[in-house]
């Protein structure tokens, strides 16, 4: 690619009945200033496509990061979730057999207890009988000493 400068420095050889050197000498002016321009703004373009491809580059690699960063949340949100419900499960269950433990237990005692009501009421029926039986005895002994004595004193 020609450079500002080749096209300032340029030189033609000079023949009889050419060109007008001054009109050439002015286009070569204009056309070396336009380039010159053309050719620095093309530089500074090149820069500015440079900056913003390493900028591209850097926000391609946060955006890769980001997206390992939220596959990683996920997958650990989901590890998280996976293990609560593991936990939740095993806390339910180990709750519904200590449940059925308390209401087996519960059950036992119940039917000692009732067992106990029973011998007691038994016991209680028994000792009322034989206690009735005595006070019975113990009334018509009584009675016979009575009358006994009532006899003797009559």
């Amino acid at each position: 690619m020609l450079t500002p400068l080749d096209i300032e420095n340029i030189k033609f050889k000079k023949q009889m009945m050419g060109y007008n050197t001054l009109e050439v000498e002015e286009f070569l002016t204009a056309l070396m200033e336009d380039y010159e321009a053309l050719y620095k703004e093309n530089n500074e373009l090149k820069e500015k496509l440079n900056l913003f491809g390493d900028t591209i580059a850097h926000y391609k690699s946060m955006e890769d990061m980001l997206n390992h960063t939220l596959i990683v949340a996920q997958t650990t949100g989901e590890e998280i979730k996976r293990t609560a419900m593991e936990k939740a499960d095993a806390i339910i269950k180990d709750g519904e057999i200590k449940a059925e433990q308390i209401a087996l237990e519960a059950h036992k005692q119940l039917a000692n207890v009732q067992f106990q009501y029973e011998d007691a009421k038994r016991n209680f029926l028994s000792f009322k009988a034989k206690f009735e039986a005595l006070l019975y005895t113990q009334k018509n002994l009584l009675r016979d000493i009575m009358e006994d004595s009532n006899e003797l004193a009559g």
